[in-house]
């Protein structure tokens, strides 16, 4: 009795054993496209599951002040995009302004995907990603997870503290790397826009980028902040004193998140002429 039934699972698990790989291998292909009418273009998007597939149809949808800003850009021109996630902005930016790409994401799920849609757009001549995080000093540090997500989900860095400054327990810490910005220049020409969106530690960051801040190539910037943040006034500050305004048209159409009494918006600031 047990070599037949042996035998019959063998017959089973055999074929499974056989199909199985090839079904995972259709999963990690799919794709979402997204038909952007103002270039007669889709932008392809890997879709590993509903976060990576929820930030692929709401791209152009959730923060139209990003995609006026990016829309505003002259042609031919440089972005750092720091916490760049799976690229959604980095690849609107490539494709509509021919732009050249810098792209920061440090969570290893999310830099994955950031790089498949790369190739999958036939972009890696106009997007650089690197697996890295924004401080104010260079070495090693971690991401705290709030959950786990394979395909895109959010981190904090350096600490398990989200933006609203909420401390929480993390279900996982990945290791990470932090630079200064300003090494960037090191291997890339200057910037003349900056997209800043950490979820966090946006003051060290921009402590980090102070030759970027100070060039005159530098024309605009957008960063994500909370209104409620203790850093908040000193931030806006730190910005205005490198000869940077609001920009207060954009900034007012920013989507605005008040979830858990945060107030987190997209601010963009151009550089005085």
């Amino acid at each position: 009795i047990n070599c037949i039934e042996h035998t019959i699972g063998f017959l089973i698990v055999k074929p499974l054993n056989a199909i199985a790989p090839a079904m995972f291998d259709i999963i990690f292909s799919r794709k979402k496209m997204i038909y952007v009418k103002r270039i007669n273009q889709s932008i392809s998007h890997r879709d590993f599951g509903p976060e990576s597939r929820i930030q692929a149809k709401t791209s152009l949808l959730k923060e139209p002040s990003t995609i006026m800003w990016i829309d505003s850009f002259e042609k031919n021109k440089n972005l750092l995009d720091v916490g760049a996630s799976v690229g959604v902005f980095s690849l609107y930016a490539a494709i509509l302004k021919d732009t050249q790409v810098v792209g920061l994401e440090p969570y290893s799920p999310a830099y994955n995907l950031l790089n498949l849609n790369i190739y999958d757009n036939k972009l890696e001549k106009k997007i650089t990603a690197y697996p890295l995080a924004a401080f104010s000093s260079e070495g090693f540090s971690g991401l705290f997870l709030r959950h786990f997500s394979h395909d895109a989900g959010g981190s904090n860095f350096g600490r398990a503290q989200d933006p609203r400054g909420e401390v929480y327990e993390p279900v996982f810490v990945q290791g990470a790397y932090h630079i200064e910005l300003d090494n960037l220049l090191n291997q890339h020409e200057a910037f003349h826009y900056v997209k800043i969106d950490i979820d966090g530690n946006e003051l060290e960051a921009l402590k980090g980028m102070k030759k970027i801040l100070s060039s005159n190539d530098l024309k605009s910037i957008l960063i994500e902040l909370n209104e409620h943040s203790e850093d908040y006034s000193k931030i806006i500050s730190f910005i205005i004193s490198y000869g940077l305004i609001l920009n207060a048209e954009l900034t007012t159409k920013s989507y605005v998140s008040t979830k858990r009494g945060g107030k987190i918006y997209n601010h963009i600031f151009d550089k005085k002429l």
